[in-house]
């Protein structure tokens, strides 16, 4: 991620340097305004990248908000995870998180899952942890129970460390709380 910070860094100041030593009339005009796209993209990435745990996933999702058009079918969740019992531990940066929508509505059968994220935990990192991804709310069921979040974090070898062990229903930051295994 820093080198690619800093290729779109070199580029952006290349290609404005360039287009600098000669005047701005066609590929001149053009070489300049995508150096300056070159440092904006980065100054971007980097104040996402220090705001919190958006980083890549805040793009991915103004990438998908296009792409699906604003589709009514699907809607955004955004929260927190938090851990009341362990607020001060710290990550090796080995381990995954991971954020679920799912359908608790219908009976007798299992959850339909509608959404889900993986988030990548950094070095030191603690709670609390922010999270935003899409869900399909098309093919949630109308019953009790409805709409539920949830969330785990495993290790690099799959061994489940932190699990919510409550009811959590959708709801605007939402705040789902995870326990030590």
């Amino acid at each position: 991620l820093l080198t690619m910070s800093l290729i779109i860094l070199i580029v952006g100041f290349y290609l404005l340097q360039h287009t600098l030593k000669q005047p701005l009339n066609g590929a001149g005009a053009i070489g300049f305004f995508v150096g300056i796209l070159f440092i904006v993209m980065l100054g971007t990435h980097s104040a996402i990248k220090f705001w919190g745990n958006y980083h890549d996933k805040y793009e991915t999702h103004q990438v998908v908000k296009v792409i699906i058009g604003m589709n009514p079918q699907w809607e955004i969740v955004r929260g927190k995870v938090l851990s009341s019992t362990n607020a001060y531990d710290r990550f090796n940066g080995d381990e995954i998180l991971e954020v679920s929508v799912v359908d608790a509505s219908r009976m007798d059968v299992a959850s339909i899952l509608l959404g889900r994220e993986k988030i990548p935990l950094q070095f030191q990192q603690y709670f609390p942890i922010r999270f935003q991804f899409y869900y399909d709310r098309s093919r949630a069921g109308r019953g009790f129970g409805g709409l539920t979040m949830q969330a785990r974090i495993t290790n690099s070898n799959g061994q489940l460390l932190y699990i919510n062990d409550t009811h959590t229903l959708l709801t605007n930051n939402v705040k789902i709380d995870v326990k030590r295994i």
